[in-house]
């Protein structure tokens, strides 16, 4: 059912079966032509709770348009089945985005983990992870946003902040009369939005995602809309607390690497994660995917600030060692 949190602004719980975040937080702001703020999986039990909470507010189909915050799949799964021809679908940029959902994900899959079986890597090809974004590079109402853009929705006018970090093109909206910022997946209250990489030669997504961090601790926001759990009401201190664990993540990194040079897998492995699970053995393979990830966002953020090496594996990828005061890399301290 639809909360009305501000005028001609509804919160819309929409259902994530199997995802440890349980619920997508869309936003419908109600207008002559409504706009709908991300839509959920690709499943049938996130498109009822979008078209009943349509229903309940009185908004047809055809008097929708959709805003894409960014393009991950809990976000922007659904897309296809609420496009009608008359709909303009917002979003940020799709220039790094891969035109093959699945092919992405397997390609990615295969650099995480030289140990997955074929069984694993079949999750990446369940209906939660498709993105949603083939269609709309074929739909005729695609308008892409930029920084400064202004979108008219509900009366209001909303500007386009850029917030690359979490992931590529991920965008916030923000309403300057009413101070309301609609977050994406920016800024979460009592989780770390992921932020992650799986190329060890790309640039750390890290060092983007904390300076949007603080474009965004700059604006004055009576209320930041995230795209999970609750609506945050002090919006700087939570950027506060997201910088301190980033930099206890980073510190945890070379505290290890001090011991003993590991590869990536291996280092996500004995990092330490707040996931209601045993041990690395016992994480799903979305988790181990995930998680992956941000250690790599991590770790090429420390190799550009020059605090580890990256050495050839024996066979395996990649060894990080810790690097001495004076530059060299050092097997250990």
């Amino acid at each position: 059912m639809a909360e009305k949190l501000f005028e001609n602004i509804y919160q819309i719980p929409v259902p994530l079966p199997g995802n440890s975040l349980k619920a997508l937080n869309a936003y419908l702001i109600r207008g002559e032509r409504s706009l709908l703020i991300d839509t959920g999986f690709n499943l049938d039990i996130c498109e009822k709770a979008i078209l009943d909470s349509l229903a309940e507010l009185g908004v047809k189909k055809e008097t929708l348009d959709i805003l894409i915050t960014h393009f991950h799949p809990d976000h922007a799964g659904l897309l296809p089945r609420l496009l009608a021809p008359e709909t303009l679908v917002y979003s940020g940029s799709m220039e790094n985005l891969l035109p093959d959902t699945r092919e992405a994900y397997l390609k990615m899959a295969r650099n995480l983990d030289y140990r997955m079986s074929e069984a694993d890597m079949r999750v990446f090809s369940k209906p939660e992870t498709h993105f949603g974004w083939n269609v709309l590079r074929e739909h005729p109402g695609c308008r892409i946003l930029k920084e400064g853009e202004t979108v008219s929705a509900g009366g209001s006018q909303w500007q386009v902040i850029e917030t690359d970090g979490h992931c590529a093109g991920h965008i916030c909206l923000y309403e300057q009369e009413r101070k309301i910022l609609i977050a994406g997946d920016h800024i979460l209250a009592h989780i770390s939005p992921n932020v992650a990489s799986f190329s060890m030669e790309a640039p750390s997504p890290l060092r983007e995602y904390l300076r949007n961090l603080d474009r965004i601790g700059a604006l004055e926001v009576a209320a930041a809309l995230p795209g999970h759990n609750e609506v945050i009401k002090n919006h700087r201190q939570r950027i506060r607390e997201l910088h301190e664990h980033h930099e206890a993540r980073l510190q945890e990194i070379v505290t290890l690497l001090a011991a003993e040079p590991l590869d990536c897998l291996d280092l996500a492995g004995r990092l330490t994660w707040a996931l209601p699970y045993d041990d690395w053995e016992s994480f799903p393979m979305m988790q181990k995917y995930f998680t992956f990830g941000e250690t790599v966002a991590h770790v090429t953020y420390l190799m550009e600030e020059g605090r580890i090496a990256l050495t050839p594996g024996e066979g395996k990828g990649y060894t990080l060692k810790l690097k001495a005061e004076g530059g060299a890399a050092v097997e250990r301290l």
